[in-house]
């Protein structure tokens, strides 16, 4: 696709071509404006793709440490109430650990 920009300050035109410059230096290469213009669009849409991904696996994250905290709190009290020997808070406990991994299940099914 071509893309044709007007009205662009010369004094950017002239910081893109120093910079164009100092690469083609330092890696003895010959690389155009055009192309040097065509990696940046690349590179800029690769990380804007590599940015919702790792905003997406940051919510996952969350919401997989937020179960993990919840079961521990669960899983430590349904122990004491079965040390204890109180059948009925076990009982409630247990039912309410099976709710918390039936919810976290249902939320992340399918990804």
């Amino acid at each position: 696709m071509d893309l044709k920009i007007k009205n662009v300050d010369p004094k950017d035109i002239y910081v893109i071509d120093k910079e164009i410059e100092q690469i083609n230096k330092k890696n003895h290469t010959k690389i155009s404006r055009s192309k040097f213009l065509r990696d940046l669009i690349k590179n800029y849409s690769e990380q804007e793709i590599k940015n919702k991904l790792n905003n997406d696996l940051y919510d996952e994250l969350q919401a997989i440490k937020k179960y993990l905290i919840t079961s521990q709190k669960l899983n430590t009290e349904l122990l004491f109430a079965l040390i204890a020997n109180n059948k009925n808070s076990a009982i409630n406990l247990a039912v309410k650990l099976g709710k918390e991994f039936d919810t976290f299940n249902d939320k992340n099914k399918g990804e």
